[in-house]
Parts: structure tokens; sequence; C-alpha cells
């Protein structure tokens, strides 16, 4: 039996109730798979902490018991969260916190939805050392009611948010101390403040904004520091470079640097904002910035959305963003390209003629081993979620069997995750999926 659950005007999720549920908490001793046939409900902190991956596939559900219960990411522990258009995960009441990161736990949520957090949806807080390369990776999410902001960062951590949405929350997203930190592609509405952006001098922050709608800033919640702006740039915010963006509808200003110029001239670092081809409308009474030069490319019009209001951000006809952006796209977030699939995705077949060459359990721990007589000559390849080529194993055995090592075609040894063993020529593929765990 299914039922519709609606969460806010023209959000709307299909679950099912005939799934039993399974309860959880406590620190994970050892790797863990959620799948869509469980009905995860955590009653208490859920820590993945050293060495350990919690890999959530397509479909999954993960919802909270009361107010405290929070998935606590630590260390080298890693959170693999990949659904699909179709399939996505959803995370109901939960707070995910992300702490003590080292560089090489490599996390990655994507295609997952999170509705109505009991604080931040996600929070990155504290990692080993500023973060020169991203360790988290957030695609394609939806963020959706939050009592505080839906997206909090601090002390080095830095996420590379792309093709994501923020609906009604005090804020977006609240950077404080991020170090190289990018939002791309994403919108934001129904806040009282879009972006927040608050640095801490030893982790020499730069925020990069590219292609990102912020819409309708009601300035009427928490943060009465920043309530009205659409991006607040505290006194030490270190590098903030803006382009190709659209913000309409804020009470006070588009962007705000809550400083003087003397005060980035004057840092040891050489603190930089950049401001341009950006599309500013409806300014409230401070204009389109405020402290923050107005670069010789951006415009103040009407940028023309199609129909924000239901979330629909595209450009009407005769939009002056229209390939008015730097990179000759258009100005603000990018549909088309958020739709798109720009590299051949694994399709899970429905074809069981090979879903049984798997001789070894999955998920697998060091090695796969494959069942070659059922392969009846057809190639057999080993590709990541992205359907990129792995390891190409060929037809060829030993003694009737095919043996996957973990091991990419140059040898190195491949991260925990989610992966495909395919079966067939590359437009005929059948994919059927393989978590690793080790």
């Amino acid at each position: 039996m299914f039922f519709i659950v609606k969460i806010a005007a023209g959000f709307m999720i299909l679950m099912t109730s005939s799934v039993l549920a399974i309860t959880t908490s406590g620190t994970m001793a050892s790797n863990e798979t959620w799948s869509k046939t469980d009905n995860i409900v955590l009653t208490g902190t859920v820590t993945v902490t050293n060495n350990v991956t919690l890999t959530i596939l397509p479909g999954a559900r993960v919802t909270a018991s009361g107010r405290s219960q929070n998935l606590f990411i630590t260390g080298s522990g890693v959170l693999s969260a990949i659904g699909t258009p179709a399939d996505t995960i959803l995370f109901q009441n939960i707070v995910i916190t992300y702490e003590l990161l080292t560089r090489d736990a490599l996390n990655i949520l994507k295609y997952c939805t999170l509705i109505s957090p009991t604080a931040q949806a996600i929070e990155f807080r504290n990692p080993t050392e500023p973060m020169e390369i991203s360790a988290v990776t957030i695609d394609h999410c939806h963020f959706i009611n939050g009592p505080y902001t839906l997206l909090y960062v601090t002390s080095g951590g830095a996420p590379t948010i792309t093709n994501c949405t923020f609906y009604n929350a005090n804020s977006g997203i609240f950077l404080h101390g991020a170090s190289n930190a990018v939002i791309r592609n994403c919108w934001i509405s129904n806040v009282s403040v879009g972006i927040i952006n608050a640095s801490i001098p030893e982790f020499r922050q730069t925020l990069t904004v590219d292609h990102v709608t912020i819409y309708n800033v009601s300035g009427t919640r928490s943060y009465a520091w920043a309530n009205g702006y659409g991006i607040e740039c505290c006194n030490d915010s270190g590098n903030l470079y803006v382009t190709n963006s659209i913000i309409d509808g804020v009470p006070k200003t588009g962007i705000r640097n809550n400083s003087d110029d003397t005060y980035y001239t004057n840092q040891p670092y050489g603190w930089y904002i950049m401001n341009d081809y950006n599309c500013f409308y409806n300014a409230g009474s401070l204009g389109p910035t405020y402290l923050t030069p107005l670069g010789i490319h951006s415009i103040e019009a009407d940028p023309l959305l199609n129909n924000p209001g239901a979330r629909d951000f595209s450009l009407k006809a005769g939009s002056p963003c229209t390939a008015a952006g730097n990179d000759g796209k258009d100005i603000g977030y990018l549909p088309a390209e958020a739709n798109a699939i720009n590299e051949p995705q694994p399709r899970l077949s429905d074809n069981s003629r090979y879903s049984r060459i798997l001789i070894s359990a999955s998920p697998i721990q060091e090695r796969a081993i494959f069942d070659a007589a059922r392969l009846n000559g057809a190639s057999l390849t080993i590709v990541n979620v992205q359907g990129r080529v792995i390891r190409e194993l060929g037809s060829g055995a030993e003694q009737g069997k095919i043996v996957w090592d973990g091991f990419d075609a140059n040898g190195q040894k491949v991260k925990p995750g989610i992966y495909f063993y395919a079966v067939g020529a590359l437009q005929n593929r059948l994919m059927y999926p393989l978590v690793k765990v080790q």
C-alpha cells in the first residue's frame, strides 16, 4: 500500500507503508548497507567512525523517532548516499553532522531529499585541518522546511554543492569559516537570508557562488543581523566570487559586505570580492549591493523568471539574463543543466538473465567472484555510479570463474561505495548493483 505525504506546496513524496521499520542507534563497528526494503528509524544518534562506511541505496527512507536522533560522520568515516532521479533517498527529521573529517573521507550525497530537520539538515564542523579540496560532495539534493539554516558549514569544511534546492528556512546556507566552498547551479527560496558568509581568518576562506538564483527573501525570522539580504558577508568573510547569479526580491540588498574596503585591503591574505555577470531585481532600500562593487557586466532588471512562485526558475523569452553569463550560458539557475544526464548513467536491468552470475555475496569485502558460464560469452565490466568504466574483466575465466579484486584498470584500489557489474557491449549493457565495503 502506498500513500502520498505533502511536505509543502509543490513537494510530494510517495512512500510505502508495507515495509517493516528497522530501529537503530549507537556506533557502527563495521560497514553497513541500508536499502529500499529497509525502513530505518533512528532511536538515537548513529555514529559512523574511522574506517567504516555506511552505504544507503536508492529509495531508502531514514527517519527519526524523536528530536535527537542524528547521523554523525567522523574521522575517516564515510556516508555514501546515492539515489537516482526516479528513486531518491529520503531523510526526514534527521540532522547529518560531519565532524573531524580527514581529507580521504570522501563522502557523497546525491539525489537525496532532506525534509524537516530538527535543526540544520546538514552540518560540517571542525575537520582535522582546513580543507583545500572537498571531502563532501552534495549533488541533486532537495532541502525543505528547516527551523534554522538548512546547511551549516564551520571551521574549515569544504563542501561542493551543485544542482541543489533550498526551500523554506531561516537561511539557505550558513558558511562560518568554510574553506574553499563551492555553490553552483542551485536555487534558494522562501528564506530570511539566502547565504551567510562569515570567515575565520586562519582558514583563508574562499566562497564561489556561480549560477545561483536567490528568490523571495522575507527577512522576518531569526538572524536579525543578517535578515533581508540575498548574500550577507560578515566583516571577515575572506574571498567571495559571485558570478552568473540572480538575486530577486530582497527587502534590504542583494549582496552586503558588512565591512568597509579598508578591512579587506589590510588583510594579510589580500582577500577579495568579485561581483559580476549578475542580475539584481526588487532590491530593497539599500539597492542591489551595499559596500560591494557592482561589476560592469551586472544588470539591474527583471530577470523574467518563468514561474518562481511554483519554483520554476527557468527564464521567459526575452529575459535579459539569456546567454548573458561569462560562460555564454543563461544567468541564474540552469534547470536544463541540472536535469541533464551528461554521462551514460548506470541503468538497473529488469532482466534477470545475468543477475545470478555474481557468486560471492554483496556487499563484497575484498573481491567479487562471477560465474563465467552464465555470461554465455558476453563481456563483463565494472563501472561506477556515473557510468565510467573502472575495470574491463572480459569474458575469459580460470576454472569457470571471473574475479574482480577491487582494483581499477590502473592498479589502484577503489574506494568503498556503489558500483555496478555491466554485462554486454557498451550500447546494450545490462547493469546490476554491486556494493563494495572494503
